[in-house]
C-alpha cells in the first residue's frame, strides 16, 4: 500500500512539472524572448516530453484500438465534426458584435509568425507536436490525472477556460467572445477522454483540426 502511494505521487510530481514546464517555457518565456522559432522548438520538445510522460496511458489506447479500432475511427471522425459545429456556433457572438475585426489576434500572430520561421518546423510544432503538448497538459494532466483528486466537473471547466485563455492576446471584450469556440471544444474533448479513457482520441482530433489549417495557411 505504501509503495503505491509513492508511486502515485512520484506520478502526481512528474505531472506537476511537466505543467510547470509548460506554463514557463511555452507561455512565458516566448514573451520575454520575443522568438517565435523559440516556441516552436519548446512545442516539439515539450511535445515528445508530452508522449513519454503518457506512456502506460498510450499503452492503455493501444488495448483499447486493438479490440476497437472501428469505434476510435468513428469516435474520431464524430468528435472532429461536433468541434466544428461547436466551433460555428460559439463563434457567432463574435462574429454579430465584431465582424469588422475579422480573424482575431491569436491567427493574426500565427499569420505573422509564419513569415519569420521554417515552414517544416511550423508545421510540425504547429500541426502535430504542439496539439500533443495542449492535450497532454489541459486533458491529461488538468482533467484525467487532477480529476482523481479533484471533482471531474470542475477540473473540466478550468481546464478548459485555461485552454480558452492560453489562445487570447488581449483581454477585451473581443477577444473573450472569440475564445468561447476554444471553451466549448475543451469541454468536449475533456468529457471525450473522461468517457474513452483514450488519450490518442483527443490527440488525433485536435491534430486534425490543427495540421490541415496549418499547411493551407502556406498554400495561399
Amino acid at each position: 500500500m505504501e509503495n503505491e502511494k509513492t508511486a502515485r505521487r512520484g506520478g502526481l510530481v512528474k505531472y506537476a512539472v511537466y505543467a510547470g514546464l509548460y506554463v514557463l517555457l511555452i507561455l512565458i518565456m516566448p514573451k520575454i524572448l520575443n522568438n517565435a522559432t523559440y516556441q516552436l522548438i519548446m512545442y516539439v520538445l515539450m511535445g515528445i516530453a508530452g508522449l513519454v510522460l503518457s506512456r502506460e496511458d498510450l499503452k492503455e489506447a493501444g488495448r483499447s484500438w486493438k479490440a476497437h479500432p472501428f469505434k476510435n475511427l468513428l469516435l474520431i471522425a464524430g468528435g472532429y465534426i461536433l468541434v466544428q459545429i461547436i466551433d460555428n456556433l460559439l463563434i457567432i457572438p463574435y462574429a454579430l458584435i465584431f465582424a469588422e475585426q475579422g480573424a482575431g489576434l491569436n491567427e493574426s500572430n500565427i499569420a505573422y509568425a509564419m513569415q519569420n520561421v521554417n515552414p517544416v518546423l511550423f508545421i510540425i510544432a504547429a500541426g502535430i507536436l504542439g496539439p500533443v503538448t495542449e492535450e497532454t497538459v489541459f486533458r491529461n494532466i488538468l482533467v484525467s490525472k487532477a480529476g482523481s483528486i479533484f471533482p471531474k466537473v470542475l477540473m473540466v471547466i478550468l481546464s478548459s477556460i485555461a485552454f480558452g485563455m492560453i489562445h487570447m492576446h488581449a483581454f477585451t471584450l473581443s477577444e473573450l467572445l472569440y475564445i468561447l469556440q476554444h471553451i466549448g471544444c475543451g469541454v468536449l474533448l475533456a468529457v471525450l477522454l473522461l468517457k474513452q479513457k483514450n488519450i490518442t482520441l483527443v490527440y488525433a482530433i485536435h491534430i486534425l483540426i490543427n495540421l490541415p489549417a496549418v499547411i493551407m495557411m502556406f498554400m495561399r
